[in-house]
């Protein structure tokens, strides 16, 4: 369940992705980079407004809820409390982050998403208190597209486990198959090279022998051809800027096991400023769900 803090809405390297990855264009500019809470936060350059937040639907509770009115706590001292319909999750007492819930126990299923009164009262105060107004075009852009419809609205989504209750103990595994495909994550690595795919986006991140640049695009399917412009993200000291072209073609397989599932590309083109990119093109590549990403998290009830 430690999951559902750390990455149930977002996968986990792309939700760990911010723009601290890219410098503010002018010294000690106002952008989320450094963290400013500048009053010009008015500006119409972050194009969304939590007035028209709405998570997404939970499915309907199937059967009797089993967990309801009940405490489980892991050996790192995080808890969970269960009302009939909402999770509270705590690490020593702190840090509390609210959830609603519903479950189907015909097929051991739990699905949650972050409450909307949580995201109104913390996330909403963080993102508005930014100002964009020394951002370069792409920029703005890169933060819209990117921060905005993928990390924001990745916070009314629903994630799915499957649980298992044996005595005093209950369990939580990543329920795979139950997601959409746009809520599943894959990663593959090569020697310098890093290629994940989450939340309807490619990302390629280089490092050593290679600098460590950013290479990102959203994605116009996620099933045959795909032709996008991306954004090429540069190291701490440059600036974003929108260049290049990812294209090819992609297909996601979820497998009964979920450790089995897997996501396709070929990629016919992509941005030449990726280092040996012509090594990728046109051979299928292979990625799968991230290492350990369906660890068991294990809570013993609190009597």
């Amino acid at each position: 369940m430690k999951k559902i803090i750390s990455g149930i809405f977002t996968a986990t390297i792309i939700a760990a992705i911010t723009f601290t990855s890219c410098s503010s264009p002018a010294s000690g500019s106002n952008s989320p980079a450094n963290g400013s809470n500048s009053s010009n936060n008015s500006s119409n350059d972050n194009q969304f407004s939590f007035d028209n937040f709405e998570p997404a639907a939970l499915p309907q509770f199937q059967g009797e809820n089993p967990l309801a009115g009940k405490t489980y706590a892991d050996n790192y001292n995080n808890f969970i409390f269960f009302t009939n319909n909402k999770i509270t999750y705590s690490h020593n007492g702190q840090n509390t982050t609210d959830f609603d819930y519903s479950i189907d126990t015909t097929n051991s299923l739990i699905y949650v998403r972050f409450s909307k009164s949580y995201v109104l009262s913390n996330i909403k105060p963080q993102f508005e208190s930014q100002s964009l107004q020394n951002f370069t075009p792409d920029e703005k852009e890169y933060w819209n597209e990117f921060v905005i419809n993928t990390r924001i609205k990745s916070y009314s989504k629903i994630s799915c486990y499957k649980y298992t209750l044996e005595g005093n103990n209950l369990a939580f595994t990543e329920a795979y198959s139950n997601l959409p495909d746009e809520l599943k994550s894959f990663v593959t690595n090569f020697t310098g090279i890093g290629i994940y795919l989450a939340e309807n986006s490619i990302y390629i991140e280089t490092f050593a022998p290679y600098p460590n640049n950013q290479y990102w695009s959203k994605l116009s399917t996620l099933n045959g051809n795909f032709n996008n412009q991306n954004f090429f993200i540069a190291s701490q000291n440059t600036s974003t800027k929108k260049q290049g072209t990812f294209a090819g073609t992609i297909y996601i397989t979820t497998a009964q096991d979920p450790t089995q599932s897997k996501c396709t590309i070929t990629f016919t083109q992509l941005p030449s400023e990726i280092p040996d990119s012509n090594s990728l093109l046109n051979t299928p590549l292979t990625l799968t769900p991230s290492n350990g990403k369906f660890n068991t998290d294990t809570y013993t009830l609190q009597q």
